[in-house]
């Protein structure tokens, strides 16, 4: 048994829940509409009550019994219960306590039935959430100048492994009010690519934070994701959404994502060939054109490649002015 026992207790009822399933199977065959109180008139209807309700039910007519509305309270059960199935279940609401607003406290989650050392170390393991929820908050809450960095990192976050329910929590809980409802946060991102660019351009061979590298790229995704509220990780799949939520931008998405994958496949071939970094060193173009396709021999696609490298750069650019411009924010200074 769970510990504490978890409680259930009837809050509200539909009135004459039985006489009103009857009335309403009743009425299918009427023409006219048949009471509650005409079932439960004398020991003749009831009597007539009892076995139309008994064939009703075994020739399978159940929809007579949906008209009824019950309403419980639940206490002492556990999230993962909500979410798996109160939250999913298609034929009643459910509400719950929010954790964003009222602190989860020691004693107020389900514990299984386990041994000593189990209880202990599911406990500890529950602490441990807690602490880790409300840290998670009181960052985000406090918003420091580059809280925009834990936020994106959420809308990229994925569950390995875990309860799906706290998954859940985190979107629902977490990352709904402080990311999708935060109307600051896509214009932090947008002054963070400004600062950027004021700062001083990165140089060009920096493939990540050079204007219209990589970095360009994942806030660009991080903008898109936080409009259409989504919590995907950078991808194929990601791509296809945003092509699917967004058709008057399809060809745009459709080309930034061909750019960035043949930079990410630019920075993969010189990591495995030259080094672990992201500034690329003209000199090694020619054996990077030899793994990637340009030529037949070393040097022989080095100017193509590094022709393409810069194209590509100035696309990222484009698309993500064009971008930032169909979603109403600025562009000047991008």
């Amino acid at each position: 048994m769970f510990s504490p026992e978890p409680v259930v207790r009837l809050e509200n009822a539909f009135r004459e829940p039985f006489n009103n399933a009857v009335a309403t199977a009743r009425t299918c065959y009427s023409p006219r509409v048949v009471t509650s109180a005409e079932v439960d008139e004398n020991e003749e209807s009831r009597a007539q009550r009892d076995r139309i309700a008994h064939a009703a039910f075994v020739a399978g007519h159940h929809t007579i019994l949906q008209h009824a509305a019950f309403q419980f309270v639940l206490e002492r059960v556990s999230r993962h219960f909500l979410w798996s199935f109160l939250h999913s279940h298609p034929f009643y609401n459910s509400e719950q306590v929010s954790q964003r607003y009222v602190e989860v406290k020691p004693g107020h989650f389900a514990i299984p039935p386990l041994g000593q050392t189990e209880r202990a170390r599911f406990e500890a393991t529950c602490a441990l959430q807690m602490r880790a929820y409300q840290e998670l908050v009181e960052i985000l809450r406090a918003a420091p100048p580059d809280a925009f960095i834990e936020k994106t990192e959420l809308l990229g976050s994925r569950r390995v492994l875990g309860d799906p329910a706290m998954d859940q929590i985190l979107t629902e809980e977490v990352v709904r009010p402080f990311v999708f409802e935060d109307v600051r946060y896509p214009l932090d991102l947008v002054a963070e690519l400004r600062a950027r660019r004021q700062a001083g351009a990165a140089e060009e061979m920096e493939i990540k934070e050079t204007p219209g590298g990589l970095r360009d790229v994942a806030i660009l995704l991080a903008i898109l994701k936080a409009r259409l509220q989504l919590r995907w990780p950078d991808g194929p799949a990601l791509y296809a959404r945003l092509r699917l939520e967004m058709p008057a931008l399809s060809e745009v998405i459709e080309d930034l994502e061909k750019t960035a994958t043949f930079l990410r496949r630019l920075r993969a071939v010189y990591r495995l060939t030259v080094g672990s970094e992201d500034r690329l060193a003209p000199s090694y173009f020619g054996i990077l054109a030899l793994f990637m396709g340009y030529g037949h021999y070393p040097g022989g696609g080095a100017a193509e490649l590094l022709g393409d490298y810069r194209a590509a750069l100035g696309r990222v650019r484009l698309r993500l002015r064009e971008c930032l411009g169909a979603l109403g924010l600025p562009t000047e200074g991008i």
